[in-house]
Order: structure tokens, then C-alpha cells, then sequence
């Protein structure tokens, strides 16, 4: 059977956050995740063996230092007839829709189009210096006013069959000169977006979470490219000038399917 909406993402030494990340996105409808593992080192496999097991997780792995356009390009040729459509985005983002509860219902809106881009909404680290207990997407509440420029950043659902290749984390390439759109449906193709939208579909990006955990994120490296990132980054993105609880709706039956699954 096709599944209707599915994730892509590769990542490295992340378990202590794939159950909260696969919980929040199968709630919102998500029906399968094609995961890339990257040279893990911490406790995954355990986190992971049950929604193997159950067919929700294809699971690879993906070694090379800079492999996460190798993982797209692998998810593209191998399932691309398996999902209507698939998201590629990171462990850090969770896209949801802005009012709804249900992904596939805004989705269909754009069922005629190659790609939707989902601008994200970057979140600062709430005051926080170590990792605390609980959610992340109840522990990191503050995020950055909407003209902060990162914030036209976006990463993209694709129809599958219409797409050839990503040219970088954000940007697929489409077969016939086609393009994705944004939520508004303006056709678009560049590193930026013209406007911040996220009206209807948004991506909470947790880029730094606690200082602890963002120095984590510098050592471990990135998937896309070979230079690390900067500590020094913590304190140019860690802007908390909004307090910002669109996803805490949520909360209460994510907090529900985690218990039910342990």
C-alpha cells in the first residue's frame, strides 16, 4: 500500500531525541520514516528496534562524513513509489500545520504541485545552559522575532516522482523545469524566501536547544558539509524575543503515545 506522507532524515548520536521526533510527526500523520544513520555511536539501535520491528522505520546506514545528500539521493531512487509524498528534514525541525491537527489534510491542498516549501521558525534555547528533562518542543518555548533572516529559510516536502535530486538540504531539483511552491503557492526556486509564510505548515527549528547540547551539535559534526560548525554560533542564533506555544496542542497526547510505547 502507498503511504501518503513520509519522512527523510539522516542523523548522528541523536537517540536521546528520535522517539520524541517520530512520536510527534506519526501523530500529525506521518506513515513512514526512511532514516539514515550517520556513524552513531550512542544508543539508536535500542530506540529504534521497535518501530523497526513494526515497519514504521526503514533504517540505513549512510557512513561517509558528508552524506546527507547521498541519503536524499538514496530515499529518491529507492521509495520514491512508495509515498505521495516525502519531507526531508532534520531531527532538529518538527513541521506541523500552523491551526490544524493533521498534516495530509493540508497537503492535499498542493496534490497538482512538484514540491511545497515550509519556511521554519527558529527557536532559541529558552534560557537554558544544560539539557533538561521532558520534551523539547515543551522545553524550548522562545524563539526569534519573524524578521530574523534565517527565518526565510525553509526545507521542503517533494512529490517524489517528480523529483531528480536535492542540490542541498533545502532544494530539490524537479524533472521539466518544475518548482516547488510555498505555501502560498508562489513558485520558487533560491536560497531564500521573498516573506516569512507560515500561516498554514511551519517547521519549529530547534537549532540550539541548551548550550550543552549545541556543543554537542559542534562536535559531532554536520552531514552536508566537511567544516564544522562554531560554538560561537550559540550566541548569534540564541534569540528568544517571543514565547511562542503553537505546538504546545500537542503536548498532551504526544506525552500519551510515548508512555504507550515504552
Amino acid at each position: 500500500m502507498k503511504h501518503y506522507l513520509s519522512i527523510c532524515a539522516i542523523f548522528k548520536d541523536e537517540a536521546p531525541y528520535l522517539q520524541e521526533w517520530i512520536e510527534f510527526h506519526r501523530l500529525l500523520g506521518v506513515e513512514k520514516f526512511y532514516l539514515y544513520n550517520n556513524n552513531s555511536r550512542d544508543n539508536f539501535a535500542e530506540i529504534l528496534q521497535h518501530y523497526y520491528d513494526s515497519q514504521l522505520v526503514r533504517l540505513h546506514d549512510c557512513p561517509v562524513s558528508t552524506g546527507q545528500m547521498r541519503a536524499y539521493f538514496h530515499c529518491l531512487q529507492n521509495y520514491r513509489q512508495e509515498s505521495r509524498w516525502i519531507a526531508f528534514i532534520d531531527l532538529d525541525e518538527f513541521l506541523f500545520p500552523t491551526e490544524t491537527d493533521c498534516l495530509p489534510a493540508i497537503i492535499h491542498e498542493y496534490e497538482k504541485l512538484a514540491g511545497v516549501l515550509v519556511n521554519w521558525l527558529m527557536f532559541g534555547s529558552s534560557g537554558h545552559v544544560t539539557k533538561p528533562e521532558g520534551l523539547v518542543i515543551a522545553n524550548y518555548t522562545k524563539r526569534a522575532n519573524p524578521d530574523f533572516p534565517a527565518n526565510r529559510l525553509f526545507k521542503t516536502i517533494v512529490n517524489p516522482v517528480e523529483a531528480i535530486r536535492a542540490l542541498n538540504p533545502h532544494l530539490f531539483y524537479f524533472r521539466n523545469d518544475l518548482k516547488a511552491v510555498t505555501e502560498n503557492k508562489l513558485p520558487f526556486h533560491g536560497e531564500f524566501t521573498p516573506d516569512l509564510s507560515v500561516s498554514k505548515l511551519r517547521i519549529n527549528h530547534y537549532f540550539l536547544k541548551s548550550r550543552e547540547e549545541f556543543k554537542r551539535k559542534v562536535e559531532r559534526g554536520r552531514a552536508d558539509m566537511k567544516e564544522r560548525r562554531k560554538i560561537d554560533e550559540f550566541d548569534s542564533n540564541d534569540r528568544n524575543e517571543i514565547e511562542d506555544l503553537t505546538i504546545s496542542r500537542f503536548i498532551p497526547a504526544l506525552k500519551s503515545k510515548i508512555i504507550a510505547e515504552k
